[in-house]
């Protein structure tokens, strides 16, 4: 039986794996195993076309071109205790600054902790101590400056700042048990949670709307700036009221 140097000349041999040998023929790859140890022979050749060595690298490239675009949002400021539970993961971690955030992605802050985090639109969602948010929807097209959001407090407080212009058919959405508040571009507002199952919207630039999450509930409401509204289970939203400056600067200074 020939020995595998008389198949694939020394020169032509490869070390990118020991017991392998590759050699260029017309265009085609020709690999063959070969057995170097106790008794030496050469298996079968087999004919792979060049292609095949170049689909794991599009592939890896593809994969991680995939897990891009599905990064939305980075968190920016991480102070004290938070953690992020991710979906099919059991355990929360505990991030960094920049650690990147994905829909489903839900991020929580401890005793005397802040977090902020910016998505891909420039929008900023700052939580303060003891709070919660989920991210359950989030699409935003840079071309076009479409952006779809949905937003879940979950508990605690957030202030949430849009500075840019989106597009006339963009949508956001702020759900806090038992309300929905829906911004317009360029609004700073503040949601609230209370653990006795009531909701405080105030919206500190700009201006939203606000009604209770159930639909069959009838009524809704329209901030302006400086204004809140506080929404309760069942219930249509409150008259809004004017924010005084004393509760306006106990907002500002939570962050």
């Amino acid at each position: 039986m020939p020995s595998c140097r008389s198949i694939w000349p020394s020169r032509a041999a490869s070390a990118i794996r020991p017991g392998w040998y590759f050699r260029l023929q017309k265009r085609v790859l020709i690999v063959g195993p070969c057995k170097v140890q106790n008794l030496p022979f050469c298996g079968k050749p087999y004919a792979l076309h060049p292609l095949l060595l170049v689909l794991p690298v599009v592939l890896a490239l593809a994969g991680a071109a995939v897990a891009a675009e599905s990064v939305i949002a980075t968190l920016t400021i991480v102070r004290g205790t938070v953690s992020v539970s991710r979906i099919g993961s059991s355990f929360p971690e505990r991030p960094a600054r920049g650690t990147a955030l994905m829909i489903g992605d839900e991020v929580r802050t401890g005793d005397e902790s802040l977090c902020q985090i910016t998505f891909t639109d420039e929008t900023y969602v700052n939580l303060g101590p003891r709070s919660a948010v989920r991210i359950n929807q989030y699409a935003y097209d840079a071309r076009s400056a479409r952006r779809s959001s949905v937003l879940q407090i979950l508990g605690g407080i957030a202030r949430i700042i849009d500075y840019r212009v989106h597009s006339r058919d963009s949508r956001m959405r702020i759900e806090a048990e038992p309300a929905s508040a829906f911004p317009d571009d360029r609004t700073d507002i503040v949601v609230s949670v209370s653990s006795g199952g009531a909701a405080d919207v105030i919206v500190l630039q700009g201006s939203a709307r606000v009604q209770n999450r159930l639909h069959y509930v009838v009524g809704e409401v329209c901030l302006r700036e400086h204004m809140r509204t506080n929404v309760v289970e069942k219930k249509p939203p409150m008259s809004p009221s004017v924010l005084s400056a004393q509760e306006r600067q106990s907002i500002l200074e939570v962050w």
